[in-house]
């Protein structure tokens, strides 16, 4: 499962909910693909994927090959992921690979919204603080 929204401003909101049904990836790609074309300038990623488990090691390479092609139009990056140390290697291999400096992993949703957050407006904090709140409700 996934979701990809921009609702407020610059602000990219995604939820990946691993492990992923045969051609969700490919969805998923579309869905960021026709993101990044709607909103002008370059966007500050907001991703959680506290409800996740480890990918495939397909998905993992698919997930880093399509991060490294967008790096252009990013200016900042950050998922939250579990605490649980084969996802938190995973992820941050497929962060690493990209090359992006501006690209990181966290496992505190506070210091994701304090990094994000250097680099985003107020309107833009107040939506990724309500992103982020909206999956812990449930």
């Amino acid at each position: 499962m996934f979701s990809v929204e921009t609702k407020v401003g610059r602000l990219l909101e995604v939820r990946l909910k691993a492990p992923f049904a045969p051609g969700e990836m490919e969805q998923l790609t579309l869905a960021l693909g026709a993101a990044f074309v709607r909103v002008p300038g370059r966007l500050v990623g907001c991703i959680d994927m506290r409800g996740s488990m480890l990918l495939s090691p397909e998905e993992g390479d698919h997930v880093a090959a399509w991060m490294r092609s967008g790096n252009a139009k990013i200016e900042r990056s950050g998922v939250v992921i579990p605490q649980e140390a084969p996802v938190y290697l995973q992820v941050a291999r497929v962060f690493r690979e990209t090359g992006h400096p501006g690209r990181r992993v966290f496992v505190e949703k506070t210091e994701l919204m304090s990094w994000l957050g250097e680099v985003l407006d107020d309107h833009e904090r107040q939506r990724m603080q309500a992103f982020l709140d909206e999956d812990e409700e449930v």
